[in-house]
């Protein structure tokens, strides 16, 4: 990789990063699952909404534990879209727009998951 990430975090850091937020997420994505199965079993059978989903998130005690699993889940993509980028887009110029792009997509997501649980 010829590009320098950022000056806080090197390649290695990077790495360990990238494999600390998949060790976390494998139980944050089981609970996910457990809790979009129970939401499912105690559901009226006409039909689910993803907004009926996450309402239910939102009015329970577990509302901070989905808000964590958000931010986990959109830095460890992040850091995965960083890898691509850096190994398939050659343009010094064209991978610092795409770095911004994610970034900037990174950080708007996190807001709207903010934003709709806690503002």
């Amino acid at each position: 990789m010829t590009n320098k990430k950022t000056a806080i975090l090197n390649e290695s850091n990077y790495w360990w990063l990238q494999r600390l937020f998949s060790i976390i997420l494998i139980p944050l994505s089981i609970w996910f699952s457990v809790a979009i199965i129970s939401f499912i079993i105690s559901s009226p059978s006409e039909g689910i909404t993803l907004t009926q989903l996450f309402q239910y998130i939102g009015l329970s005690s577990e509302k901070y534990i989905f808000i964590f699993f958000s931010i986990v889940t959109f830095l460890h993509i992040s850091l995965g879209i960083e890898e691509i980028i850096d190994d398939y887009i050659h343009s010094e110029k064209a991978k610092l727009v795409a770095s911004i792009l994610v970034k900037i997509l990174v950080i708007r997501l996190m807001n709207e998951v903010y934003m709709f649980y806690i503002g």
